[in-house]
């Protein structure tokens, strides 16, 4: 698991061009930060209840599917039609509950976004 003194709100929270592949991916990575700010301000792991819980918005199972291609890696089919790829590692389960935290990997892909 990842350890880290980097804060949520030591980033800018739009991760355009970020490349996690697709907005929805940077949507929902962005909605995990502020939801870990908003906890403490620190980067620790999260749950897919504690996230439903958080969100003011509908949350939808598409974004669940995000966390999951996160962690594994895969095409996501949006509801238009399209695609995208979304890379592996960039979140990682944590045993076998619906637990989660980022990982290296994604915070080398998000070190472009420090304020």
């Amino acid at each position: 698991m990842l350890k880290t003194d980097a804060k949520p709100s030591d980033y800018r929270l739009n991760f355009t061009g970020s490349g996690l592949g697709s907005c929805e991916a940077e949507q929902v990575t962005k909605n995990i930060m502020i939801m870990l700010k908003s906890q403490g301000d620190e980067i620790k792991p999260f749950t897919w209840a504690g996230y439903k819980n958080f969100c003011s918005h509908r949350v939808t199972n598409n974004e669940k599917k995000i966390i999951d291609l996160l962690v594994h890696g895969g095409k996501y089919y949006d509801n238009i039609g399209g695609h995208s790829y979304i890379p592996s590692d960039m979140i990682e389960k944590i045993g076998d509950k619906e637990t989660y935290a980022f990982t290296e990997k994604f915070m080398k892909i998000i070190k472009e976004f420090k304020k």
